[in-house]
């Protein structure tokens, strides 16, 4: 090729104008439409979205059991923590086999048709045998339950979806 390098490297930056501000205009009205089509997400400080004029808050019950003794167990949806185990003294020795459990109960603003998803995440000490999360979150008259289990690795990170 042939040609002053300063010119042709005006070119491609020309060219890649060209194409990179009509994507970026594209992409960043995608991203305000989604906003304002679903204002329950996280907003972006990370804390929940205010809810709708209109729209009821709703109580959850969440009722988790596991087995073996995790190091911890925690639940977060829409970026918040509703549960975590790291507030509540474990057992001295617990019997190989048996089940512990815990339960909360917390308020969100807003639920969606579609539904929120809750993050179950537990971890286990090295070496702890596969292990089991079951979860069951009840709202008003709607119920949903899950069982989570651990494969070889101790951590276990999984998702509960609630609809109304």
């Amino acid at each position: 090729m042939q040609g002053n390098p300063v010119v042709r490297l005006f070119v491609v930056l020309a060219v890649f104008v060209a194409t990179a501000l009509p994507v970026w205009w594209v992409t960043r009205a995608d991203v305000a439409r989604a906003e304002e089509a679903a204002p329950w997400r996280a907003n972006g400080q990370g804390e929940p979205a205010a809810a709708q004029p209109g729209s009821a808050a709703r109580e959850f019950r969440l009722e988790l059991t596991w087995t073996g003794q995790p190091k911890q167990v925690w639940v977060t949806v829409l970026h918040r923590r509703v549960f975590d185990t790291a507030s509540i003294p474990a057992p001295a020795a617990p019997p190989a086999g048996s089940r512990l459990s815990a339960e909360a109960v917390f308020t969100l603003d807003a639920v969606p048709p579609e539904g929120v998803d809750f993050v179950v995440r537990a971890d286990w000490p090295p070496g702890t045998p596969p292990s089991a999360v079951r979860v069951a979150l009840q709202s008003g008259s709607a119920r949903r339950e899950a069982t989570f289990w651990t494969s070889s690795v101790p951590g276990l990170a999984d998702v509960l979806t609630f609809k109304p």
